[in-house]
């Protein structure tokens, strides 16, 4: 007789196997840059009874790289990575020349700041942002904010 086998198991072994197939195209090793944007710039928001924190990933970054401003009512986060790097032999010919250059920006819509006592620190690739509320009045005039 036939040796049967149930149509799924075939569907199943063929939708595991496209899915490998798509996993191995587009992992980190064929596209490093691609796949090191999409990671960066990771972030966090909550929302406490006075203020709005937000915690925002910059591995890599220095405090230098890093611009914030805040809009009405938008805090824009703007990290701009610009590195070169080479390798020279011992007769300062250039063996080696690679440059990084890239731009990530992360907008958040905050309503009702207290622009002047805004704070940001910067510390071990974390970037925190304490927004505190207003309890009356508008939101300001625009404002740039320093990082500790």
């Amino acid at each position: 007789m036939f040796d049967l086998s149930p149509f799924r198991k075939r569907t199943d072994e063929l939708f595991n196997h496209i899915e490998k197939v798509f996993d191995e195209m587009l992992n980190d090793s064929n596209f490093p840059i691609l796949s090191e944007q999409m990671k960066s710039l990771r972030s966090e928001f909550t929302e406490g009874k006075d203020a709005y924190f937000i915690e925002v990933g910059v591995p890599g970054f220095s405090k230098e790289d890093i611009q914030i401003d805040l809009e009405n009512n938008q805090l824009t986060i703007v990290a701009k990575r610009d590195e070169r790097n080479e390798m020279r032999d011992k007769d300062d010919q250039i063996i080696r020349y690679h440059r990084q250059f890239g731009q990530f920006v992360r907008q958040f819509y905050v309503p009702n700041i207290d622009q002047d006592q805004v704070e940001a620190k910067l510390d071990k690739g974390l970037l925190k942002i304490k927004l505190p509320k207003l309890t009356l009045g508008d939101s300001g005039s625009p404002k740039r904010i320093d990082i500790d």
